[in-house]
């Protein structure tokens, strides 16, 4: 296929300097995708098996494939000559909270975990990606953490214990593995306003950071007609 023209930037990157395109960073954008198809499956799967009628570890096996799918699709972007870029990043940002939530949703309105776990996760997920959206408008990245990146594989553990049979993998398990990943996911929440708010206050006390923010010149703010 030839390079297209007029495309933009997140188009032209899909592509190589000789115009081929670029095989890993397509299969790395495709592998958000599932994720986010997967989290619907897995929760209609939790919606019409209850926990003590699943049987074998087949689902939970396959979930946690998906979830791998997570590294997967980080290798192949640093693989590929384009090298990571803004659309690979926020379809794996949203793509991993789109495999969990609607687990977590359908886990805690059938009540095998407590409802807490549920509006935490929510809160925290959306809340946190509102404020890194709105952060970027300014110049601040809002880059992921890794206490996020720990709340997320914790997360991810305690879904998979959901998909279990219940002889296998109890309710009270899957309870504690919850409480584990929401006491993390309030902390990583907090760590990344910590860090959004810290580099928020670095542009405000950088002249330059500013300047290129604001699109003024602070350093000659008096001449400014108010």
């Amino acid at each position: 296929m030839k390079k297209q023209t007029g495309s933009s930037n997140w188009v032209r990157d899909r592509y190589l300097p000789d115009g081929q395109v670029d095989a890993y960073k397509i299969v790395a954008d495709s592998l958000p995708i599932v994720r986010v198809g997967a989290g619907q499956y897995f929760r209609n799967h939790v919606k019409n098996t209850p926990k003590e009628s699943r049987e074998g570890t087949g689902h939970a096996l396959t979930f946690v494939a998906v979830a791998g799918t997570d590294l997967a699709d980080g290798w192949l972007s640093r693989r590929s000559l384009t090298g990571a870029d803004w659309l690979g990043g926020k379809l794996d940002q949203y793509s991993d909270k789109a495999l969990v939530l609607p687990i977590i949703q359908q886990l805690a309105k059938q009540g095998e975990i407590s409802d807490w776990h549920w509006q935490v996760a929510k809160a925290r997920d959306i809340g946190v990606s509102a404020l890194r959206e709105a952060a970027s408008l300014y110049g601040i990245n809002g880059y992921a953490r890794d206490l996020g990146k720990y709340k997320a594989w914790v997360q991810m553990a305690a879904c998979a214990s959901a998909l279990m049979p219940e002889e296998m993998c109890s309710k009270e398990f899957t309870e504690q593995l919850f409480t584990a990943s929401s006491v993390l996911t309030l902390a990583s929440g907090v760590d990344q306003i910590y860090a959004l708010v810290g580099e928020a206050f670095s542009i405000i006390n950088s002249n330059d950071s500013l300047s290129s923010v604001l699109g003024i010149d602070v350093d000659n703010l008096e001449e400014l007609e108010i």
